[in-house]
C-alpha cells in the first residue's frame, strides 16, 4: 500500500503488549491502525499533534527491538493508532 499505510495482522495479545495496554479489556483496540512515516522526527511531530488534538498517549515514541521507532495513541473514540518509522519500509508516492 502507498502513502504510509500497510496491512499487517498480529495476535491481540501482541498488540496489547506493544501498545502497553490491558489486552483483557474489550474495546476498539481489537486492532491497531498503523501510519508509517519517513523519519523518527516525523513520528515525534505526529504524536505531539495527536496529543494536542485530544489523543491519549498509550506508548510514547521509542526505539524498537526490530530496529524501528514508533509510538502509539488512542483517539477520542478509543481506536489505537501506531505511528511508525521503519528503516526497512520505503514509502512510495
Amino acid at each position: 500500500m502507498n502513502n504510509g499505510f500497510q496491512l499487517a495482522l498480529y495476535p491481540k495479545d501482541q498488540i496489547a503488549e506493544d501498545a502497553n495496554i490491558d489486552g483483557a479489556v474489550t474495546s476498539s483496540a481489537e486492532f491497531t491502525l498503523d501510519y508509517n512515516v519517513e523519519s523518527k522526527e516525523e513520528v515525534e511531530i505526529i504524536m505531539m499533534a495527536a496529543e494536542n488534538a485530544g489523543a491519549e498517549i498509550a506508548d510514547s515514541p521509542r526505539n524498537r527491538v526490530w530496529g524501528g521507532y514508533s509510538g502509539q495513541f488512542k483517539d477520542p473514540d478509543d481506536h489505537l493508532w501506531e505511528v511508525v518509522w521503519n528503516p526497512e519500509f520505503r514509502i512510495e508516492e
